[in-house]
């Protein structure tokens, strides 16, 4: 588990994590930014990154996005007629480092429903596959997670970023005999869930207890996104 006041854990693959502790004093840590794959170049399929157990990770601040329209947010909020505090600088954006998670845990000392650890979320951001962000503030875990608490139904929240409009989902003839496949932004997102079950136990969680959930676009995709896995 996280230590409240430094949100700082030492993950048995991932090495020194260092989270932050979140701001509404709930003693909630976040850890932000965490990449899960990496890319080639903007179409590459993604490939599953491993931690390096005597690294550090810096996870205090969210990682670059994926390529998106720079007002999407507001689109959204539009959609949803409700505004949220945004960050003043959003992250940057990133063809190929954009593939990044956030993953929110209980405070410390938190009882764990059981030896395996806390039940996981993973939530999938929706947009239409072509706007979305898992560091937007309406998909921010925080409150959930310290609500989770406050009820006694503990459990750690994951927002996974996965690519989206061209560089997610553009086929083509020309694009196939050059090697590169079809709906990478689902997976993207297939990978995502491969690093959560190999990686999320170092954080508290049980990795045999996972939940995938998601809105609007991001509801159907990870059932998808796990068929499309096993090919």
């Amino acid at each position: 588990m996280a230590s409240a006041a430094a949100a700082t854990i030492k993950h048995p693959k991932l090495g020194t994590v260092r989270g932050k502790a979140a701001d509404d004093g709930s003693g909630v840590a976040q850890f932000l930014g965490i990449k899960y794959a990496s890319l080639k170049d903007r179409f590459a399929p993604p490939e599953l990154l491993k931690g390096d157990p005597e690294g550090t990770v810096e996870a205090g601040e969210f990682g670059p996005h994926v390529v998106c329209l720079p007002n999407a947010i507001d689109m959204e909020f539009g959609f949803i007629q409700q505004t949220l505090p945004k960050p003043d600088a959003p992250p940057p954006t990133s063809d190929v480092d954009g593939l990044n998670l956030n993953i929110t845990v209980p405070p410390a000392g938190t009882p764990k429903p059981s030896e395996a650890g806390f039940p996981v979320l993973v939530f999938v951001h929706g947009g239409g596959l072509f706007i979305g962000a898992n560091w937007w503030p309406q998909y921010d875990f925080k409150r959930l997670v310290k609500l989770g608490v406050e009820r006694g139904v503990p459990f750690i929240g994951v927002n996974i970023g996965y690519r989206l409009g061209i560089p997610g989902f553009l086929t083509s003839k020309e694009m196939q005999q050059a090697g590169y496949k079809s709906n990478n932004g689902l997976r993207d997102q297939a990978t995502a869930f491969r690093w959560v079950q190999e990686n999320i136990a170092g954080f508290g969680g049980d990795p045999a207890n996972v939940t995938a959930m998601g809105e609007s676009a991001g509801g159907g995709k990870p059932s998808s996104s796990l068929h499309l896995s096993s090919n």
